[in-house]
């Protein structure tokens, strides 16, 4: 897949010193947590859609067939693909910041180097932070959402969070003082400014990302893949936004423009950070990009 790249804005902002980054190869493993059914104690909208949406995506970041039909020796490992169960917030949280965090677990979100995550999002009312709806209310904990100020990712493993939930990459929340909370060696999020839509016609899309990001910018690739204009109800666009960080103005670039999932760096400082995304993009439930 090819498309035009013309119109894709990029932000940088400064949040302190350097520290150097050198491309490191090694084994590494791909993650699904998806939910379709709210149907064990947590309420929400079912979305029968979503786990053929990440799964093509899962699907396609594995395949180890030769290359042409699959990604040979380059392709990631099945680290695990959990659908509806027991889906809690302790699956995101961190235990540096909340006593519950289980975020570094074996079949956690920071055990792994790449991580699709597919929750019902909303901004939380009091920081405006991303909140995704979980399936199970754990006692005392965070009563059917995990929430992103409780959530640190990279010290286990994580070098890549793809977020398919609306307000999960709010223009609101790049600042270093939110989603920037959340990097601790993580590389990359990438997520969605307002709401995101589902639908069996985004499966293609996801697997077309995974297949594009092998040879190509994970961040543009996003972007590039998810991206539609004026899509439903025909006035609201899909705004997908790659959020990145590094210890200088040229390591942030440098990475996303070269970071692949087969050319992935060493984990960065949490100096400086920018995004990509469509200038202009205009969604619902939040206002348009800036140009």
């Amino acid at each position: 897949m090819q498309r035009g790249i013309a119109g894709i804005a990029a932000v940088l902002l400064a949040v302190g010193m350097a520290r150097a980054a050198e491309p490191v190869a090694a084994e590494k493993g791909a993650l699904v947590r998806v939910i379709t059914r709210w149907d064990a104690g947590c309420d929400a909208s079912n979305r029968s859609d979503w786990d053929d949406m990440v799964r093509a995506w899962y699907n396609d970041i594995t395949d180890d067939d030769a290359p042409g039909d699959g990604h040979g020796d380059k392709a990631y490992l099945h680290d695990g693909f959990y659908q509806n169960g027991n889906i809690v917030d302790s699956d995101f949280t961190d235990l540096v910041l909340v006593p519950w965090g289980l975020d570094h677990l074996d079949d956690h979100v920071d055990e792994p180097d790449v991580a699709m995550i597919a929750l019902h999002g909303g901004e939380d009312p009091d920081d405006l932070r991303w909140r995704g709806k979980v399936r199970v209310d754990e006692p005392g904990a965070g009563n059917c959402r995990a929430y992103q100020g409780e959530m640190s990712f990279g010290e286990t493993d994580l070098e890549f969070l793809h977020l398919s939930s609306c307000h999960s990459m709010d223009q609101d929340d790049w600042v270093q003082a939110r989603w920037g909370t959340s990097f601790a060696g993580l590389h990359q999020v990438n997520g969605f400014h307002g709401i995101m839509w589902i639908s069996d016609w985004y499966s293609d899309r996801y697997e077309e990302f995974s297949d594009d990001a092998f040879d190509d910018p994970i961040s543009e690739e996003w972007v590039e893949s998810h991206y539609d204009g004026a899509f439903w109800p025909g006035e609201f666009d899909h705004c997908p936004v790659s959020r990145g960080v590094g210890s200088t103005r040229n390591d942030v670039w440098n990475r996303m423009d070269h970071e692949e999932y087969d050319n992935v760096f060493s984990d960065p400082a949490n100096d400086w950070w920018g995004v990509v995304y469509i200038e202009g993009c205009d969604p619902k439930d939040d206002p348009a990009l800036p140009n």
